[in-house]
């Protein structure tokens, strides 16, 4: 079965730098070292896959991950810690694949991402209006 829901993990998040030379691990690629490790055991659903990502562009904002999936809310994670940042990831993933809607709401995230949230983004349309609806701006 082909995944529908995927969790990016920015690989060039925290990164340390000496002298425009990377210096060991960065903190994304240990995030997603982590999350590879407990998803061989957490029994998600098989339509879910975890992806590296080469940057996000929100390098002031590291480490970040973000849930997305066709029809479904996307959401962005910022400030991210690996350690306690992937057991996390993994239970709300969970929880995303399993709502029809991919909505998060704060009660059930938990407790590292409840203030991790940094954008939800709506679905796309699946149908875009006729262009005699669109509004025009004068």
């Amino acid at each position: 079965m082909t995944p529908e829901h995927t969790l990016f993990v920015c690989t060039q998040c925290a990164t340390v730098r000496v002298n425009d030379q990377t210096q060991g691990k960065s903190g994304g690629q240990e995030l997603l070292e982590e999350l590879t490790r407990l998803a061989a055991t957490a029994q998600l659903p098989d339509q879910v896959s975890i992806e590296p990502v080469r940057c996000m562009f929100a390098c002031e904002k590291s480490c970040m991950a973000a849930f997305s999936a066709a029809g479904k809310y996307t959401y962005l994670f910022a400030h991210l810690q690996p350690a306690t940042a992937a057991p996390a990831l993994i239970e709300c993933l969970r929880h995303y694949a399993l709502n029809p809607e991919g909505l998060l709401p704060y009660s059930i995230r938990p407790e590292p991402l409840k203030t991790a949230v940094l954008a939800r983004i709506p679905p796309q349309l699946a149908v875009l209006p006729a262009p005699n609806q669109l509004v025009q701006s004068a």
